[in-house]
């Protein structure tokens, strides 16, 4: 069923009212911290930013602050340069059998290939700087019909409007997209686009106009899962003109500019946190913002300051209005000949003391960097090693990470697992991706990140005084050992610090290669004892002749 075109635009006009509350905040963030992001208008183009959107920005600390959380978490969670996720079913058993593992680590290299070809990872830090400034970033992912097999669209603030369902998962996207006249006509159709975008097409001069298209994907209200067709998906994808004319294509409203459907949600929104009933989230950047603008005011201060000091106004005599002055260094002027040379002076006494100022700037960078956990991502680096062994910095690192677990949570849920979700379905109707074996139910994510290991490796601390304590006692009572499954704990570690699987061997192998191993020294026991044996009795028919003799002996005992 054709979507109704007055209730999506009274759904977009309904999301526009929702976010509007933010936008104050968001201009400020965008105008203090991420000068180049933000497109509230509809107008709104590179070209029609500011000429200089750095006006406002005299120190750009938290720019750079951002920047480094974003870089720590590209690095930390999704690193293109070592394997951040495993795809496995959920159930250790399945995972054993060999055609469902073979499966699984294909596809899964086959993901990493795709996301390391296409554009995700420029995509994604993106996205994780938008976060880190406004709390909330956006991405479309679609199939691409290229060799890249899945294309990223990341958005930023102002150019998308979201909504969540009942249990606060994003389910809605609408975005604005801006496009010129030659553009429209060739994704969608002369036939499609309005009479205004077709009469630029009539002019040279007009066809590089650019026109606000709306791009919206939102659940398809009467949902038929028996049709198959692409007007019967569960996500209903839909573009419009944004400012539309009745020119008789229509009765009350425009027709799409396109309509089609997606089986699974092709919005990627994470939000860093969510408070109350909230769907945009808030930042660091927010609590840092105060800070930040602070930051400005001083540092603009502290350059007036040097000003001051270094060109103070001056006061000159009247005489010398009309001759050549020249008061830089080295500079040459001229007085009247026979006349007495006359001097300036500062129009004011300037005693201007930077010391407390420069202080205070200082101490706002701090906590700006520590607003953006910029001190956690180079804990290793920036921490004495001076009678430190490398151990305890690596502690001090996993616990400045923890700050960060329940980020990666969010993060997991609202963004990695949609992403893979979609790299499937682009591999799927690429049609590159193998059946997956009999009997397997369905495929579940394992992250391995740097961060998500560093969480993980958390509780070893724990584990590691036990075991020492453990072992200590086992000096003087051997039996405290059996109070530790260090099978259990073999595997837990294994787990926590992202071994691959795949050199783990399973539990009932290892079963099997323990009874060999006992059979065999059992064995070796026997013939030792044999031995033994064997030598008593040659001794003692040394000693006495009528003793019966060895063999018969052994063939008594059984061997």
């Amino acid at each position: 069923m054709a979507v109704d075109m007055d209730k999506v635009r009274a759904r977009f006009r309904d999301l526009q009212d929702q976010r509007s509350p933010y936008e104050a905040r968001y201009r400020d963030l965008a105008r203090y911290i991420l000068p180049d992001s933000g497109r509230f208008e509809a107008s709104s183009t590179q070209s029609a930013k500011a000429a200089d959107p750095w006006t406002f920005v005299y120190d750009a600390s938290a720019t750079d602050a951002a920047g480094a959380l974003a870089a720590g978490l590209l690095g930390g969670i999704t690193s293109p340069a070592r394997p951040w996720f495993r795809l496995t079913t959920g159930d250790p058993e399945a995972d054993e059998r060999f055609e469902n593992r073979q499966w699984l680590s294909q596809t899964t290299e086959l993901l990493q290939t795709v996301f390391l070809r296409s554009n995700v990872y420029p995509a994604l830090i993106q996205a994780y700087e938008e976060l880190a400034v406004f709390g909330t970033a956006c991405i479309i992912a679609l199939p691409s019909e290229s060799d890249d097999i899945i294309h990223l669209f990341p958005m930023t603030v102002g150019e998308y409007w979201i909504a969540e369902d009942y249990e606060n998962r994003v389910n809605t996207v609408f975005r604005r997209i801006s496009m010129t006249a030659e553009q429209m006509v060739e994704q969608f159709g002369r036939e499609k686009v309005s009479s205004g975008v077709r009469e630029c097409l009539t002019d040279d001069r007009k066809r590089n106009q650019r026109f606000q298209v709306i791009h919206g994907i939102f659940p398809r209200d009467g949902y038929d899962p028996k049709k198959k067709d692409n007007r019967n998906f569960p996500w209903v994808s839909v573009y419009f003109e944004e400012a539309y004319e009745n020119d008789g294509r229509s009765s009350g409203s425009s027709t799409p500019l396109l309509e089609e459907g997606f089986s699974t949600f092709p919005g990627l929104c994470p939000r860093w946190e969510i408070h109350g009933g909230s769907v945009y989230g808030t930042s660091p950047g927010m609590k840092a913002l105060r800070e930040v603008k602070g930051l400005q005011v001083e540092t603009k201060r502290k350059r007036q300051g040097i000003d001051e000091l270094t060109n103070p106004a001056m006061i000159y005599p009247a005489s010398m209005e009309n001759h050549q002055l020249d008061f830089t260094p080295g500079g040459i002027s001229f007085y009247p000949d026979g006349g007495t040379p006359q001097q300036a002076y500062p129009a004011k006494q300037v005693n201007v003391n930077l010391q407390h100022l420069l202080a205070d700037i200082q101490d706002s960078r701090q906590k700006i960097n520590e607003y953006f956990y910029k001190d956690l991502f180079t804990a290793i680096m920036s921490t004495p090693r001076t009678n430190r062994t490398a151990y305890e910095v690596d502690q001090v690192a996993q616990e400045r990470m923890a700050l960060l677990g329940p980020v990666l949570q969010r993060l997991n849920g609202e963004l990695l697992r949609p992403l893979i979700r979609m790299g499937l379905y682009a591999l799927e109707k690429a049609k590159v991706l193998s059946p997956m074996p009999s009997g397997m139910q369905g495929v579940t994510v394992t992250f391995e990140s740097i961060l998500v290991q560093a969480l993980r490796s958390a509780g070893i601390t724990a584990e590691d005084r036990y075991l020492s304590t453990a072992f200590s006692i086992a000096n003087f009572d051997q039996t405290i050992v059996d109070n530790v499954d260090l099978d259990k704990l073999m595997q837990k570690r294994a787990i926590a610090q992202g071994v691959d699987p795949d050199i783990l061997r399973a539990p009932e192998d290892v079963q099997k290669m323990r009874a060999a191993r006992q059979e065999q020294q059992a064995q070796q026991a026997q013939m030792a004892q044999a031995m033994q044996m064997s030598e008593v009795v040659k001794n003692m028919q040394a000693t006495n002749p009528g003793i019966p003799n060895v063999g018969s002996i052994q063939s008594l005992q059984g061997y």
